[in-house]
């Protein structure tokens, strides 16, 4: 993304541009040819001292290209604080983001205030409802949890 400044003009990201591909000749340059094995007499290439003091060798060199993989994380519909009368339920949509495959668990902070349930995945879209099972007053937290996370709360949810 050398571009994700969307604010740069033509000609400001044409130079951003021009950088980019003058350091990427500049690291190509730079480059050398690692032999595996063999007598290196008659050779002309230049200096091989590029993994001196790297005990990984090849694989201890980390290409400044390679992505990083992003945390995953909860994105919910709804991320303020709400009243519902006792009886009442409401619906959560939450969105797994660079989490393939991840379930989010979903519970209320407190289970006498909020009784939750599962009720749909589209997607990386998961739907919970909650219901209003506490009595006017009492107050508790929306969470999820993703594997090897710690929870997140979205909102408090308040027994009207």
């Amino acid at each position: 993304t050398l571009l994700a400044d969307e604010t740069l003009d033509a000609e400001e990201g044409q130079v951003v541009v021009d950088n980019a591909v003058a350091q990427a000749r500049a690291a190509k340059a730079n480059l050398v040819e690692v032999s595996n094995g063999g007598s290196n007499a008659g050779s002309s290439s230049g200096s091989t001292s590029a993994n001196i003091g790297n005990a990984y060798g090849a694989a201890g060199v980390v290409s400044a290209s390679q992505s990083v993989a992003a945390n995953a994380y909860v994105v919910s519909d709804t991320t303020v604080n709400f009243t519902l009368k006792h009886g009442q339920a409401y619906c959560f949509k939450m969105t797994v983001v660079n989490g393939n495959a991840m379930t989010p668990g979903f519970t209320a902070g407190n289970g006498d205030v909020l009784k939750t349930q599962f009720v749909a995945k589209i997607g990386n879209d998961y739907y919970y409802r909650v219901y209003a099972i506490g009595t006017p007053g009492q107050s508790t937290g929306v969470y999820t949890t993703l594997p090897g996370q710690n929870a997140t709360k979205h909102c408090a949810v308040t027994i009207g």
